[in-house]
């Protein structure tokens, strides 16, 4: 299915310019949107960080069926034993992505896990969002997008979030307003574009 869709990738440069200094990434992204996104980094070795729910392993499933490996956890609540699995395999060279609104909500609102994980480990974090111009939106808490065949999709990276290893508490949750700002403008840009 998502092999007829129409895509058109904004600021790839962002990602591109990172890659090629080296750099590992940590990926947000907003829960709903993630399943465009199965299909933009499969077989990348991107680790998604996948809630303990009956869900979350369906889901952990398809995403090593896309080459996607997981790891156990949520953004909300990561656990030291998940967090410092997410630490390691980042320092070690592999990208991750997270949904800062996942498991469950409340929907657009960036959890500060993800913040923690950039904090420990130096990684910049990339705000990427996805929007289909035909799309089913599920009656879900984190609204579930389903992009139609042959529909437009627009896929956008924002500017990197850094957060400094010395982050204090205020910083943590001014970085985390940050992150949540930039894919909420991020979500509506991409919105648009699709409808164009």
């Amino acid at each position: 299915m998502c092999g007829t869709l129409r895509v058109q990738v904004l600021r790839a440069d962002i990602e591109n310019t990172l890659r090629a200094q080296g750099r590992t990434v940590i990926y947000a992204f907003w829960h709903g949107q993630l399943l465009y996104l199965m299909h933009h980094y499969r077989g990348s070795g991107v680790r998604i960080l996948v809630s303990h729910s009956q869900d979350g392993e369906l889901l952990s499933r398809i995403l090593q069926r896309f080459g996607l490996p997981t790891i156990r956890g949520s953004s909300s609540r990561v656990k030291r034993r998940n967090l410092l699995e997410l630490v390691r395999e980042t320092r070690d060279g592999a990208s991750a992505a997270i949904a800062p609104d996942g498991p469950r909500g409340p929907r657009h609102r960036a959890q500060s896990g993800i913040i923690a994980l950039a904090r420990l480990t130096g990684v910049p974090i990339v705000p990427v969002a996805v929007g289909a111009r035909w799309k089913v939106e599920f009656h879900s808490w984190d609204r579930f997008r389903l992009p139609l065949p042959f529909s437009r999709v627009v896929l956008a990276y924002g500017e990197p979030v850094f957060v400094p290893s010395h982050a204090d508490v205020a910083l943590v949750e001014q970085k985390r307003r940050e992150l949540e700002s930039k894919l909420l403008k991020l979500t509506d840009e991409v919105d648009q574009g699709a409808r164009a």
